[in-house]
């Protein structure tokens, strides 16, 4: 079977099987480039498998009966992945937990500057950003990933950085990301989904970053294919996707589930309230002010 299906056809069921499952196109293809390079029988020396590079405890957990069939690795990957969605809020954070671990994800959210990231997942979060490009409009990182991934300033455009800046109330013209963490390292935020909306947050088509073509990245640092990365490619007209990603409701991350805290963020920054930062004082502080009033 693996043998016998084009390239072309693979991302038409890559395509199909995100919109089904609500999650952007370009964020899977994109991840199987990384993942694979399009080789449905690559295997790594972690004996992860197939396009979407499946663990096999993974694949057992998404019914895969075989990682090597094409079909069911895309579908296995793309229901892995919304489920890292879900369960994180913050794409950067999801993408992690797909490379490194949702383990070691979730103890990356509740200490970030005390958990030292892994080298290649260092690399894999900005590239799967980055490779967004060659299939569609690449969706928008939060402030959150783009201070704990040194790479996403070659993978942003200066404009794109400076709207940044400006949204979270940045003045200097030194590393972002440093001054980011020079304020209160923003946490990720899981917006709220409008009635009948595609989903908020990661998968929002309202937060796609603007067309213009990112700074080119220092070479090697995102593979083989940086020539390509800034390649604008017109997405189809896409059809109701069935699903939606929803966000966590976990008590212990009620700070950022406070639908008037969305709200405002929305009804301050729109399409880029993913980028602000809600705790523009004391992460803490806030945080105590927000369960008081729950």
């Amino acid at each position: 079977m693996a043998d016998q299906v084009t390239r072309k056809e693979l991302e038409a069921f890559a395509d199909a099987e995100a919109r089904r499952q609500g999650v952007p196109p370009q964020l899977v293809k994109a991840m199987i480039d990384v993942e694979s390079n399009w080789q449905p029988r690559a295997r790594s020396n972690k004996e992860a498998a197939g396009l979407m590079q499946l663990l096999p405890g993974t694949a057992r957990d998404m019914g895969v009966t075989d990682a090597n069939d094409p079909l069911q690795n895309i579908r296995g990957g793309v229901q892995y992945i919304k489920e890292q969605i879900n369960r994180f809020g913050d794409l950067g954070l999801a993408l992690a937990a797909y490379n490194w671990g949702p383990k070691r994800a979730a103890q990356l959210e509740a200490d970030p500057r005390g958990t030292r990231i892994a080298d290649e997942t260092l690399n894999y979060v900005p590239e799967v950003f980055a490779r967004m490009r060659k299939y569609g409009p690449m969706l928008a990182p939060s402030a959150f990933t783009i201070a704990l991934y040194p790479l996403m300033k070659a993978v942003l455009s200066d404009e794109t950085l400076t709207t940044v800046r400006n949204k979270l109330g940045l003045r200097s013209k030194g590393d972002i990301a440093d001054d980011i963490r020079a304020g209160n390292l923003p946490a990720p935020i899981a917006p709220a989904a409008a009635p009948g909306a595609l989903p908020a947050g990661p998968a929002a088509p309202d937060v796609a970053l603007p067309p213009e073509a990112p700074a080119p990245p220092p070479e090697g640092a995102l593979g083989n294919d940086e020539a390509a990365l800034g390649t604008e490619v017109a997405p189809a007209e896409a059809p109701p996707m069935e699903g939606q990603i929803m966000p966590r409701r976990s008590p212990a991350n009620v700070r950022y589930h406070r639908n008037e805290m969305d709200t405002f963020l929305r009804s301050q920054f729109g399409p880029l309230a993913d980028l602000a930062d809600p705790f523009p004082t004391s992460f803490d502080s806030e945080l105590e002010r927000l369960l008081d009033r729950s």
